[in-house]
């Protein structure tokens, strides 16, 4: 999958024109909204009638027409607390927006959204698990049936969204439809475990954006893993301007991964190329090494941009170790549910 920029339509031509061996790759992506990181690996997937569907619905929202997506106050629905139905393992997601006539809405009109279990933590921080993130660019999102990640009946999953609707004419009734794909345990064998990661280069408890400086400049963060564990899938996410991003194993001083940004001529980011690595063995990840990670730039307006940075690094692991128990109490842990759970924050929404 290609990660497709808003108003540029280059890349969803590259994917439509992708040969079919190429759609069975396995691949990773974050997708450009406020560090949303969506997991696509795809390939053959389970029989049909093993896949089964868990539907979230948002109450439906009336939005104005806008003609700036930087607007001060975005619609942000109120966050929904579900409860998995049954337990088995999630393969992917898509989602829906549909008008109070049941017509389907431009799939732009979403900023974000976000599934986030509250009852894992992230791998380099103490905060609630990102399962799965989507923007306006996103296409549905697809597991092969040989991977997956494992759910328990009655586990709690939180579920945040922003819609922006920049199509110059007022939508009434406008509700988001959340798609969770899944196959329920026992019904085939049972796929390999993985986990998938997201984080910022700026530090936990900050916006995951960041003034950005004329020129060119980077920003880093040094990361530390909770577990080790054999990297799937490498993928991220830069801001606007964004030239590069570049994970690195500050402990052994080598370059583990490093992709140079796609961008359209005006400096908006298509895409940051992903690597996976199914016929190949990916890096490990070591709990006992310091790893870096760094975002950088180049600003050719000449004047600081607020909250015009932001670097995002995604992927999935295929864990080596049991994954260590979530700390409620964690300062990061509470910050951050407070930053997601409460209706009337839009974080993240300074600057696409």
């Amino acid at each position: 999958m290609y990660l497709q920029a808003p108003h540029c339509d280059w890349a969803r031509r590259v994917r439509k024109s992708m040969p079919q061996a190429q759609q069975l790759a396995v691949a990773v992506i974050c997708v450009a909204q406020a560090g949303c990181m969506a997991l696509r690996l795809s390939s053959r997937g389970a029989p049909e009638e093993e896949m089964r569907e868990f539907e979230i619905q948002f109450a439906a929202v009336d939005l104005p027409a806008v003609h700036d997506e930087h607007y001060d106050e975005p619609p942000v629905l109120t966050p929904l607390w579900t409860a998995v139905p049954a337990s088995g393992w999630l393969h992917g997601f898509d989602y829906r927006l549909v008008d109070e006539e049941g017509v389907p809405v431009s799939r732009d009109v979403l900023h974000h959204l976000k599934v986030m279990d509250p009852n894992r933590r992230e791998l380099f921080n103490p905060i609630m698990l990102h399962l799965a993130g989507a923007g306006g660019e996103t296409m549905p999102v697809s597991l092969p049936r040989e991977v997956g990640y494992p759910l328990e009946e009655g586990d709690t999953l939180l579920v945040t969204a922003m819609l922006h609707n920049t199509t110059g004419r007022n939508l009434e009734g406008v509700q988001l439809l959340v798609v969770l794909h899944y196959s329920p345990r026992g019904s085939w064998k049972p796929p390999l475990p993985v986990v998938p990661f997201f984080t910022h280069v700026t530090p936990p408890m900050s916006e995951p954006s960041y003034d950005l400086p004329p020129g060119l400049s980077e920003k880093s963060i040094e990361l530390r893993p909770a577990v080790s564990g054999r990297v799937l899938a490498l993928g991220g996410h830069l801001h606007r301007y964004g030239v590069s991003l570049r994970l690195e194993d500050t402990t052994e001083g080598r370059v583990l991964w490093e992709r140079e940004a796609r961008r359209c001529p005006d400096g908006r980011v298509l895409e940051i190329p992903q690597q996976h690595f199914v016929w190949s063995r990916g890096p490990k990840l070591r709990s006992d090494h310091t790893y870096r990670l760094t975002a950088v730039h180049d600003n050719p307006t000449g004047d600081t941009i607020p909250g015009g940075g932001m670097g995002t690094l995604g992927g999935a692991i295929v864990m080596e170790e049991s994954w260590p128990e979530v700390d409620r109490l964690a300062a990061e842990y509470i910050w951050y549910l407070n930053r997601e759970a409460t209706p009337s924050r839009a974080p993240g929404h300074q600057h696409r």
